[in-house]
């Protein structure tokens, strides 16, 4: 966290910004807080398969990041709060936290990546009333907590479309007591705002990521409105979670949530989150069915496919084993998949071949290609794909080292291989396949460093492949990983 700057924004609103950076330490602690263990979260390898090839941020982190930057008068409380989670938050990238002040629009906090909102945030404080003091800790039920103070961990949940169509209800209990302490350490817990309140964001967090929708979620726009009581002793909430509605075109489904302690309602709001799509593997079987007999063309030859393990790719790798090619399969983290792929494969009587290392390492590929002329005596094709997958980033001038950045790296993991194989692939009259997106033709906002680096790709290996005269090449424009 760096320190607070004072200004006055083009629009003439008195701006505070303070500099924010998560790391992994601040997941693990917000999950362990929150009780949301939603995987696209917390595990490295589910959520490498997503669109985003890495963990991100709890939305809810960065939007209780945004409120603990207000300064809340000790006359006021917060009434209520509306969030939007515009864009994915990642670990390790330094962002914005903007805290506007306006006669005219009131308070707003955005997270900021350069000059893209992030995450959107707008409070509404109320002057406060009388409290009304009461203790629930003794009525709490002792066998819904566990001996940290935790309830029970519970199951992920997951559900199909129709069941969302249809209309899902659940109550249960929640509560983070005891680690209230730690929130005020951590910073997460706004000065003059209570407790209680960040303990029902927590909650929110806590549905979607692990109920409703539950493990494909998303979060989309959150408003909470705050009822203003204060609670003694170790309050126990109980929870109501309903769908509204579900809209199949995009995928988002709307909540209606209440929290309540005791029989009296504290908060009550609704949620609005996405429910991602996981694309399911191409059966073999249906792989088999379309491939045209190829009158032993395959048979003895070899390929090496590069991130081959999972993704369009894969697919091209079960093409190319039913057909009778020996397909060696590089990949880098990705080792479940990969063993994965070649088992299916075996078991149906194709030829793989597993080698892992990284394809951007001149020193490794050297080593592959001598362990690939040793084993095979030759290499016919060479089918580059390893990359990073697109992540969106704002066209500001602050961004542009991380677009350079990605472009140079990714672009390694095709100039290498190339650099190394190619020759070989000539030597046998083979062909050079690169994979390309179809988003260098519809160019869309927010990815121009990937279509870069698509159009970069293209040009090398057409170049590459003209100074191997003896090698053909082919690019092949898939959907980007969204």
């Amino acid at each position: 966290m760096c320190g607070e700057l004072d200004n006055v924004n083009d629009e003439g609103q008195r701006e505070r910004v303070y500099c924010v950076k998560f790391d992994l330490e601040d997941v693990a602690n917000f999950s362990r807080m929150s009780r949301d263990l939603n995987p696209l979260h917390v595990d490295k390898d589910a959520a490498r398969k997503t669109a985003y090839g890495q963990r991100l941020v709890f939305g809810l982190l960065g939007g209780i990041s945004c409120l603990s930057k207000l300064k809340i008068d000790k006359a006021y409380r917060l009434h209520a709060v509306e969030i939007e989670f515009r864009h994915p938050v990642f670990m390790g990238i330094s962002y914005k936290v903007c805290v506007c002040t306006s006669k005219i629009r009131g308070i707003s906090v955005e997270l900021r990546d350069g000059a893209q909102a992030l995450v959107r945030l707008k409070p509404t404080l109320v002057k406060k009333m009388q409290r009304v003091k009461k203790s629930y800790a003794k009525k709490r039920k002792k066998s819904h907590v566990g001996k940290d103070g935790n309830t029970p961990e519970v199951e992920l949940l997951d559900y199909t479309e129709n069941e969302f169509s249809s209309g899902i209800e659940m109550d249960g209990s929640y509560t983070i007591f005891g680690r209230i302490q730690e929130l005020k350490t951590s910073g997460l817990l706004p000065s003059g705002m209570d407790s209680q309140s960040v303990e029902v964001l927590m909650l929110c967090s806590y549905i979607v990521g692990m109920k409703l929708p539950g493990k494909r979620a998303l979060l989309s726009k959150l408003f909470i409105r705050f009822e203003e009581m204060e609670f003694k002793g170790k309050s126990h909430l109980r929870y109501t979670a309903k769908t509204c509605s579900y809209d199949k075109t995009y995928q988002l489904l709307n909540i209606d949530v209440s929290c309540l302690i005791g029989k009296r309602i504290i908060a009550e709001g609704c949620i609005s989150a996405f429910v991602r799509s996981e694309r399911p593997p191409v059966p073999l079987a249906k792989i088999k069915d379309s491939l045209h007999p190829s009158k032993d063309f395959f048979k003895g030859k070899v390929a090496l496919v590069t991130g081959g393990s999972r993704g369009l790719v894969a697919t091209f790798v079960q093409a190319l084993a039913m057909q009778g090619c020996h397909v060696v399969i590089n990949y880098y983290k990705s080792k479940r998949e990969a063993q994965s792929l070649k088992r299916a494969l075996k078991d149906n009587g194709n030829r793989v071949s597993l080698l892992q290392g990284n394809i951007g390492d001149l020193a490794w590929c050297k080593k592959a290609k001598k362990h690939i002329l040793k084993k095979f005596k030759r290499l016919d094709f060479l089918v580059c794909n390893a990359s990073q997958p697109p992540v969106p980033l704002p066209e500001s001038p602050e961004v542009q080292p991380r677009a350079r950045h990605y472009i140079s790296e990714n672009l390694n993991l095709y100039k290498t291989p190339l650099d190394i194989f190619l020759g070989i692939v000539a030597d046998h009259h083979g062909v050079c396949i690169a994979i390309s997106s179809l988003f260098v033709e519809s160019n869309p906002s927010g990815f121009l460093h990937y279509v870069q680096l698509k159009r970069d790709v293209e040009n090398l290996i057409h170049l590459a492949s003209a100074a191997h005269g003896k090698a053909r090449y082919i690019v092949v424009k898939g959907l980007p990983p969204c």
